[in-house]
């Protein structure tokens, strides 16, 4: 959705977005990375779980980017709607991936229901 809006829209407002997006939220990212790299060295060890938080450092920082790059799109390809369509989708697969891999999107576990005769 933000490729398509940012590159439908306003490619001139999605240079400056991406540029205050980069500048104002970088702070609370770092922030971020250094306690996830901490909870995650603890859980994962030291290799696996540096790495894990430096992908998930580099996907949250690819924001910025992926704003810009579809504002670039939009501007020289003429606001061309598949196109946009298929960068964000490709953008939003690394992000699961990197999310999955990083084991943060957790299924909860099934409780079993129990049917007690009260309930009926």
């Amino acid at each position: 959705m933000l490729a398509v809006s940012f590159g439908l829209l306003n490619p001139d407002f999605g240079f400056k977005f991406a540029v205050l997006y980069t500048l104002i939220l970088s702070p609370y990212i770092l922030h971020l990375y250094n306690t996830e790299r901490m909870k995650l060295t603890r859980e994962y060890g030291w290799k696996k779980g540096v790495g894990i938080a430096k992908r998930l450092l580099a996907v949250r920082l690819s924001m910025g980017i992926l704003i810009c790059c579809s504002a670039l799109i939009g501007e020289y390809t003429q606001k061309n709607i598949p196109i946009l369509i298929l960068f964000g989708l490709a953008w939003a697969l690394v992000y699961a991936k990197v999310l999955t891999d990083a084991d943060t999107l957790k299924v909860p576990k099934n409780r079993e229901l129990s049917i007690t005769p009260e309930a009926q």
